[in-house]
């Protein structure tokens, strides 16, 4: 009898678990496929790039022989374009794929200055903000004279930023001005955000941005379509919320991430 109802059991788990499982393995062939997809463009880009200058080379060299060839900068602008791409959607890939996989284990909770995490990532980019003469800075709250900190995975939250501050460089015109900002609530939730005075995105596009490989139509610039995929991902993570909307005075785009800092609160928030 015992048996009989274990065997009951397995197979009403596997009637209820198969919709989910099935459900997963569609998603993750979609995600694979959406990958190869996006891959395929820049890596194509860069084997026709080199197999023009192979045949090229050829032309003037004999095999076997020695000697050099001319390449116009442009072609090298072009090279080098489609390998930081690349090299990004790949990077990319794989922080979403380390994030989804929550590694709570390998990375546990453990308490994080935000001014110092927000500082380091300011210097990490603002060599590109000052070349394309954007205003990259800082706007933390000030809760006296030790510095904000929250319960969080670090790397994943330096992942967030990171991400975040690419795609507001990436679509801010020249001249513009960028703002990450964070802090504590007199609750105990921390928060992280970045603004920018961009071109912003239009309101009913906005929940369309953290679908994966989605890019605003028009969009300027070499986006992969995946940085607020990751945001979004990190944000369950810490079983946070993420709110998306213009920043001050309507301009631009404000993404600001808002978790259960305080260990008590991470601890009791609902997974």
């Amino acid at each position: 009898m015992r048996e009989l109802l274990v065997s009951l059991k397995r197979r009403l788990l596997h009637r209820l678990l198969a919709p989910l499982l099935a459900e997963q393995a569609e998603h993750q062939r979609r995600f694979i496929a959406d990958a190869a997809h996006q891959l395929r463009t820049p890596l194509a880009g860069l084997q026709s790039q080199v197999e023009a200058w192979a045949q090229a080379a050829r032309r003037i060299v004999p095999p076997g022989a020695s000697g050099s060839l001319l390449v116009p900068v442009e072609q090298v602008d072009k090279l080098r374009s489609a390998t930081r791409r690349t090299t990004q959607l790949a990077n990319q890939l794989l922080a979403l794929s380390r994030a989804e996989a929550r590694t709570t284990s390998d990375h546990p909770m453990e308490p994080v200055d935000l001014r110092a995490l927000a500082g380091s990532v300011l210097e990490a980019y603002l060599d590109r903000a000052v070349t394309r003469h954007i205003d990259l800075g800082l706007a933390m709250d000030e809760v006296g004279p030790e510095p904000p900190r929250a319960w969080a995975q670090e790397w994943l939250l330096r992942e967030l930023l990171a991400n975040l501050v690419d795609n507001a460089i990436k679509y801010t015109p020249e001249g513009g001005t960028i703002t990450i900002g964070g802090g504590l609530r007199p609750s105990g939730h921390a928060w992280l955000s970045v603004e920018d005075d961009g071109p912003g995105v239009p309101e009913a596009l906005l929940p369309r941005l953290l679908d994966r490989f989605y890019r605003v139509p028009g969009s300027v610039g070499e986006g992969t379509g995946l940085g607020l995929a990751i945001v979004d991902e990190i944000t369950r993570v810490h079983r946070g919320r993420l709110l998306l909307g213009p920043g001050v005075g309507g301009r631009g785009l404000k993404v600001l991430m808002e978790w259960p800092g305080g260990r008590d609160l991470l601890a009791g928030a609902n997974p």
